[in-house]
């Protein structure tokens, strides 16, 4: 779940808020009462994805409106949110998700004759693993292994369509695994693969790139503005033979993986981002 605190950053004279329905609602209060400006940071993809209702959007709009400045961590979040909300005159910056330090480039992978691939997200409907799953089978690669970190409401059900297909030998449902490793499982991959339905920015994906793997991901919205070229893959959302294609274009081709990972950090590390935030908050006028 994404964060939803209030958060005070930069200058002690600064609320920034994150989401308009969560933390930016109590920034805007805080910021309200002690007269000081705050900054709203949208990253939540309950408006887009049609969860909120007309009371939520309101709330949402009504906050955007009274923040000193708005953020979006994605270009494509921003065009779903003013497609879907009055926010006429509302400007936003950009200011991405920053990586963690430990998603770093150390090895290249294995090079044993297992090509394993690595799926990391919550087993709900819009993480498209079905979709993954039926496309794996068509792969038909038995030199090829599929780990999926995660749990959700869907396990069952995807450990069902795994047997059903004939691929349960090859895919591997690890349930929820620590933070700390997290990035074992990058390193221990040869790529990664994101079948997402819809993502505002997709953190998953960075952190893959940072630990140097090439991914594959669906146009969904926020991975559209990571994957740059020499990155991985872009395919269309729910297009099975387009994933059995990328995975064989993937596995047949030399990846680069110290310069994806520089590229990547280059973007997203935690210095870069730490500038952005700073120039932000030093252009609020007090």
């Amino acid at each position: 779940m994404y964060d939803s605190y209030v958060s005070q950053c930069g200058k002690p004279n600064i609320i920034h808020g994150h989401s308009a329905l969560w933390g930016g609602v109590l920034a805007a209060a805080i910021a309200k009462k002690h007269n000081i400006p705050f900054i709203m940071t949208e990253h939540s993809s309950v408006i887009p994805r049609g969860i909120a209702g007309p009371r939520e959007r309101k709330t949402a709009e009504q906050t955007y409106h009274i923040a000193s400045k708005n953020c979006s961590i994605s270009p494509s979040l921003i065009v779903d949110l003013t497609s879907l909300l009055d926010l006429d005159n509302i400007d936003f910056k950009i200011t991405p998700h920053m990586v963690d330090e430990k998603f770093v480039y150390t090895t290249p992978p294995s090079s044993d004759e297992t090509f394993n691939w690595l799926s990391v997200s919550n087993l709900v409907d819009d993480k498209g693993h079905d979709t993954l799953l039926r496309a794996f089978s068509k792969l038909n690669d038995k030199k090829s292994m599929l780990t999926i970190v995660g749990d959700g409401p869907l396990m069952g059900s995807l450990q069902s369509l795994s047997k059903s297909l004939g691929i349960d030998d090859q895919v591997v449902f690890t349930g929820l695994i620590s933070r700390d490793e997290i990035p074992n499982a990058f390193t221990n991959s040869h790529a990664f693969i994101h079948p997402s339905r819809y993502e505002t920015q997709g953190i998953v994906i960075i952190e893959a790139l940072a630990t140097g793997r090439p991914v594959i991901s669906t146009k969904c919205g926020g991975p559209n503005h990571v994957i740059k070229e020499g990155d991985g893959y872009l395919i269309p959302i729910d297009d099975e033979q387009a994933i059995v294609d990328s995975m064989k274009n993937m596995m047949n081709k030399k990846w680069d993986g110290k310069s994806i990972s520089e590229r990547c950090i280059q973007r997203f590390g935690k210095s870069v981002i730490i500038d952005q935030l700073e120039e932000l908050y030093n252009s609020i006028e007090q």
